[in-house]
């Protein structure tokens, strides 16, 4: 039975991302993944500058197209933000988690493709990971497995999420006049956004709500979306993941944890989710190179306590934008926020709501 020091289950971006940081620091690490190399992922594929610092020299081979420009629409208007240098970067998953699962090989990572765990058998000092392929021992066990986590189902931990987001997607043809920019579509009625995202050849086009959306109520946010875009009907794909932690249930138990969608953490505002997937790689590797507290004190100081804030931020904005849309103060506030967002993965803690024009906003909104 072969034995390393951190088994990883899952080779999206925190999967790989935390098997390359761990390898480099001398550990023997293997990495599952049950699919095959560029297996399909279904997501926008857009990478925030903050995003950044966290990956492996060379990403700019996999990034699609840079753009400094971000579109916002609603209710027939629209308010263009444009910046002196890109803001958000897109890529394709395929190619992308193909790079970092590549990255991570070159560092001594052990790859292994088509391979699905199965159960853990938790140790003293050791776990027991088990396979269809194989049984393997280690020390640490990661699940990176996205959401739901097989692992964190197997283990106990991770479960209970309150705030869910579901999103429908599709790529399409490229369309000319949606191709220089981020497109961002609000909605009357809906706790999310709609978006066009260019990438190379095609465009990721959706929309993603709060669970208390249905998915047929959804569907039919994206036919109006299509509608405005001139998109004719693809059949889009469904997901379901976890916004913000659930501070009431662990991601971590003796030598297993938590990262990326299986921990809950994409961001709870934009429903981003490889940022802090690559920012809860790095917490991990951290702890495991220097075992000293808890691993669940450094994502609370890390990642939980901003995504308070960030709850906070996306019900106020989501619940009232329409009431301030046309107002100055938006066009005005809305390109800093927006690039601060962007570009500063503390922008949670910037946040200071001005009370007073926001109700103000509101109330002549409502007046109209």
């Amino acid at each position: 039975m072969s034995t390393f020091d951190v088994i990883i289950v899952g080779g999206g971006p925190a999967g790989a991302s935390s098997a390359r940081i761990l390898a480099n620091s001398g550990l023997d690490v293997l990495l599952l993944e049950k699919a095959n190399e560029y297996r399909y992922k279904p997501c926008a594929g857009g990478l925030s500058v903050k995003v950044l610092p966290y990956l492996p020299d060379g990403y700019g081979s996999v990034v699609e197209r840079r753009l400094n420009r971000i579109v916002v629409h609603f209710d027939g208007r629209s308010i263009e933000f444009t910046y002196d240098k890109p803001v958000v970067y897109t890529v394709s998953r395929q190619t992308f988690d193909q790079f970092l699962r590549d990255k991570a090989q070159e560092n001594g990572v052990n790859v292994h493709y088509n391979e699905m765990f199965l159960d853990a058998v938790m140790g003293d000092d050791i776990i027991e990971v088990v396979t269809n392929k194989s049984r393997y021992i280690g020390r640490y066990l990661v699940g990176a497995d996205g959401y739901p986590s097989m692992v964190g189902n197997i283990v106990g931990i991770g479960s209970g999420y309150k705030s869910k987001v579901v999103a429908l997607e599709c790529e399409v043809p490229p369309i000319g006049k949606w191709m220089d920019a981020i497109h961002l579509f609000l909605f009357d009625g809906i706790l999310g956004y709609g978006w066009i995202f260019p990438k190379k050849d095609t465009m990721a086009v959706g929309v993603g709500a709060t669970v208390s959306s249905s998915r047929r109520e959804l569907h039919q946010y994206l036919l109006r979306l299509f509608s405005a875009a001139g998109i004719g009907y693809v059949k889009p794909h469904g997901y379901v993941y976890p916004v913000g932690p659930n501070y009431r249930s662990r991601i971590s138990r003796g030598g297993v944890i938590l990262v990326g969608d299986a921990a809950g953490i994409a961001d709870p505002f934009s429903g981003e989710g490889i940022y802090y997937a690559l920012k809860s790689a790095q917490i991990v590797s951290s702890y495991i190179m220097s075992p000293f507290g808890s691993v669940e004190s450094r994502f609370k100081k890390e990642i939980f306590n901003k995504q308070k804030r960030g709850k906070v931020l996306s019900f106020v904005f989501y619940k009232f934008f329409r009431y301030v849309f046309n107002q100055p103060m938006f066009e005005e506030r809305g390109k800093n926020a927006l690039r601060r967002f962007l570009e500063d993965g503390d922008f949670y803690y910037s946040v200071h709501f001005p009370w007073s024009r926001v109700l103000s906003a509101f109330l002549k909104g409502m007046n109209k």
